[in-house]
C-alpha cells in the first residue's frame, strides 16, 4: 500500500511538473494567447482526457465509472485553482515565484486538510513539510533572481539568468534608456492582462489553497474509487473553467479564442492530458497514503523547473543551478520525514 502509494505520487510529481511547460513554448508564447484562453484550451485537453480514459475502461470492463458530487466539486475547487494558477504564473511574477507560493499554500491546505479529516501524524512530518517548503523556496529563488532581473525599473542589472559576465554589459550602450524600459514594462503588463506583482500573489496564495483542497471531498465522501472521483473532477473542472470563460468574453477579457486554436489548442491537450493524468495518480496517491502523505506531489515544481533549465534555459549560471538543485535536495530530505508514519 505504501509503496503503491508513492510510485502515484510519483507519477502526479512528473505530470503535474510537465503539463505547464506547453505554455512556454515559442509558438505559444509568440501566439500571444491570453490565460484565459489557455485556461480553456487545457481545461478542454483535461475532460476529453478524462472521457477517453472512461470509455476504455467501460469498454475493457476494467471498472466502471460513475459521476459523483463529491467529484464534481473537487472539480470545481480545481478549476478555480488551475485558472488563479495561470493567471498568476503568466502574471509579473513568473512561474518561479507564481509557483512557490502555490505549492507552499497548496501543502499547508491538504496538510491541513489531512489533519481535519483524522489522519495520525507525527512531529517528524510537521517537520517535514516546514522543510519542504523551505526547499520549495530554495528551488524557486533562482527563478525569482531571474524575474526580479527583468522587472527592474531603472538601470536593469545585469541577466543573472546566463553566465554573461557582468563586465560585458558597462558600455552605455547595453542598458535600457527609461523610455525603452517603460514600454518593456507596459508590453508585460498588456501580455499578463495588467495584472499587477501583487495581484499576481495573491492568485497564486488562492490557487494553492483551491488546489490543496480539491481531493478533501474524496477524502469525505464514502464508497468512492479514485477513477470514478478523478473523471467526475474532469467534468466538475470544465464546467467552471466554461463559465467563467464565458463570463471573461462577456467583459472582453478573454478575446482570441479561434484566433489561438491551431497552436493554443494544441498545447491544451496535450497539458490538460497530463493534467488529468497527474489528479488520477494524486487521487490515488491519497487513497494509499493519505492527504498527509500526498503533499510531497508539490516536488512537481523540481521537474518544472529541471524542464526549465534542461530545455529552455531559463538559467545558465552555474552558481544558480547549483541553488536549484541545493533547495531540491532540501525539498526531497523534508518529503523523505513527511513520510514517516506513526506507530
Amino acid at each position: 500500500m505504501f509503496l503503491n502509494g508513492l510510485l502515484f505520487s510519483l507519477g502526479a510529481i512528473c505530470c503535474w511538473g510537465t503539463a505547464l511547460i506547453f505554455l512556454k513554448v515559442r509558438k505559444v508564447k509568440d501566439a500571444g494567447i491570453s490565460p484565459v484562453v489557455m485556461t480553456m484550451f487545457y481545461s478542454i485537453g483535461y475532460l476529453l482526457t478524462a472521457l477517453l480514459t472512461a470509455a476504455v475502461t467501460h469498454l475493457t470492463n476494467v471498472s466502471p465509472v460513475h459521476i459523483t458530487i463529491e467529484g464534481v466539486l473537487g472539480g470545481v475547487l480545481w478549476g478555480i485553482g488551475k485558472l488563479c494558477t495561470i493567471l498568476a504564473v503568466t502574471s509579473p511574477i513568473g512561474i518561479a515565484m507564481g509557483q512557490s507560493i502555490q505549492c507552499c499554500c497548496n501543502i499547508v491546505a491538504t496538510f491541513g486538510s489531512g489533519l481535519l479529516t483524522g489522519e495520525s501524524t507525527w512531529w517528524p512530518q510537521f517537520l517535514g513539510v516546514c522543510i519542504l517548503m523551505v526547499g520549495i523556496a530554495v528551488v524557486a529563488s533562482p527563478g525569482m533572481a531571474c524575474t526580479k532581473s527583468r522587472l527592474a525599473l531603472v538601470d536593469p542589472v545585469p541577466d543573472v539568468c546566463s553566465s554573461q559576465d557582468s563586465s560585458e554589459l558597462a558600455h552605455p550602450s547595453d542598458r535600457m534608456t527609461l523610455s525603452e524600459h517603460r514600454h518593456s514594462v507596459q508590453a508585460v503588463q498588456k501580455s499578463t492582462g495588467g495584472i499587477s506583482i501583487l495581484l499576481g500573489a495573491w492568485l497564486a496564495a488562492i490557487s494553492g489553497l483551491f488546489m490543496g483542497l480539491q481531493a478533501l471531498p474524496f477524502k469525505l465522501g464514502a464508497d468512492q474509487d479514485s477513477l470514478s472521483y478523478a473523471v467526475s473532477e474532469a467534468l466538475g473542472q470544465f464546467l467552471t473553467i466554461l463559465t467563467l470563460f464565458s463570463g471573461a468574453r462577456l467583459w472582453g477579457l478573454a478575446e482570441g479564442f479561434r484566433a489561438g486554436v491551431p497552436i493554443g489548442l494544441l498545447a491544451g491537450l496535450a497539458g490538460g492530458g497530463l493534467l488529468f493524468a497527474a489528479a488520477l495518480c494524486n487521487t490515488y496517491a491519497v487513497q494509499e497514503i493519505g492527504l498527509v502523505g500526498s503533499c510531497l506531489s508539490q516536488l512537481n515544481m523540481v521537474v518544472a523547473g529541471t524542464w526549465g533549465i534542461g530545455l529552455f534555459h531559463e538559467i545558465t549560471d552555474r552558481r544558480l543551478i547549483v541553488v536549484f538543485f541545493s533547495g531540491t535536495a532540501i525539498a526531497i530530505s523534508g518529503a523523505s520525514l513527511l513520510e514517516w508514519a506513526p506507530n
